[in-house]
Order: C-alpha cells, then sequence, then structure tokens
C-alpha cells in the first residue's frame, strides 16, 4: 500500500512539471505569445501558470511545434522516470507442485449432449491428481513492456514475461495508472 501511496504521489496522473522553468510558449499561427511556466498536462490540454500567477489551459495541439515536442518530450521523460521507480514487483509463482492418487469411482467424465446423465470411468480406476501451490515471490525488474495482458520486465535474468493476473495488486494498479499516464488522462 506504501508504494501505491508513494507512486501515487510521485505520477500525480497529471505528470506535474517543473514550474520553475519560466519559457515563451507560443502558438501554432504565431501570433499568441505567453511567458510562462509548464504546471501540468492533462487530457491533452498544457496548464500554463504566466508570471503574474494566471492560469491557462491550452490544447496541447494549439501550441507551436516547437512547444508540442517540449511537452512530449516531458511526457516521455516523466514516463521513463516512472518506470524506474517501480522497480519490486509482487509475481505469483509456483512453489511446488504436489501429485496424489485418487480412486476415481463414479467421477463425471462427460455429460452427452441432450442427456442429463453423467457418465461414469470404470469403477476402481485410479488417476493422478496435480495439485500447484503458489507462492507471491518479489522479482526485481525494469517495466520495458506492457501489452494486453503480458508484462515484460528485464530483470538480472534479461527479459522476464508474466501475466498481468499472476502480479500483485499493488502491481497492477501501478501498471493501471501507467496506462493513464501514457494517455495523458
Amino acid at each position: 500500500m506504501n508504494r501505491l501511496i508513494l507512486f501515487l504521489a510521485t505520477i500525480a496522473i497529471a505528470f506535474p512539471a517543473a514550474a520553475d522553468e519560466i519559457r515563451l510558449w507560443m502558438d501554432v499561427t504565431g501570433k499568441f505569445q505567453i511567458t510562462a511556466s509548464l504546471d501540468s498536462v492533462k487530457d491533452g490540454n498544457a496548464r500554463l501558470i504566466t508570471t503574474d500567477g494566471r492560469t491557462l489551459n491550452v490544447p496541447v495541439s494549439r501550441l507551436s511545434a516547437q512547444d508540442q515536442a517540449y511537452v512530449n518530450g516531458l511526457h516521455a521523460k516523466r514516463l521513463d522516470d516512472l518506470r524506474h521507480t517501480h522497480t519490486t514487483w509482487q509475481v505469483r509463482v509456483v512453489k511446488y507442485e504436489t501429485h496424489q492418487e485418487a480412486d476415481v469411482g463414479y467421477h463425471v467424465h462427460h455429460v452427452m449432449p441432450g442427456v442429463n446423465q453423467a457418465i461414469p470411468h470404470e469403477l476402481g480406476t485410479t488417476h493422478t491428481v496435480s495439485t500447484k501451490h503458489y507462492i507471491m515471490e518479489p522479482v526485481a525488474g525494469e517495466l520495458v513492456s506492457y501489452q494486453r495482458t503480458d508484462v515484460v520486465l528485464r530483470t538480472h535474468r534479461g527479459l522476464v514475461t508474466f501475466t498481468y493476473g499472476n502480479l500483485g495488486k499493488a502491481d497492477q494498479e501501478f501498471l493501471t495508472a501507467y496506462r493513464k499516464a501514457e494517455k495523458g488522462e
């Protein structure tokens, strides 16, 4: 839980910028200019704070190409920095597997379509029941990519792929917030 709080404080989802960097901002036409610092970017809008303290929300698409490149570069850097902050993952792994012989008896083998009666195995037959026992184990690694259900981490063993469902809850929340940050939400 502490990792999640630290993460949310770090990302602030709107990726706050360095408010101390005051620069000249220009629109795509070059007719509008303002001296301000970038406070944040959210939902495609740049929030600028002027030198006299006024706040302006400007669509990033209306900024000059140079200013758009600045905002996009800052966004990419913040995502990269964010990836570096989350380096310990809780991953569900198989600790051990047990195998046990069991008498089948009248175990349901399959049900015939249209018949509400199970067809049993032969009496007295046995089969092996395998059970996997899982534990959550910490894995040190840096996020490389996250596509659909696969999460790729760079670990000391190289690139390792895990499924989203085998990650701990805090890691799943991190990935959800990271995905939102990627989209600028």
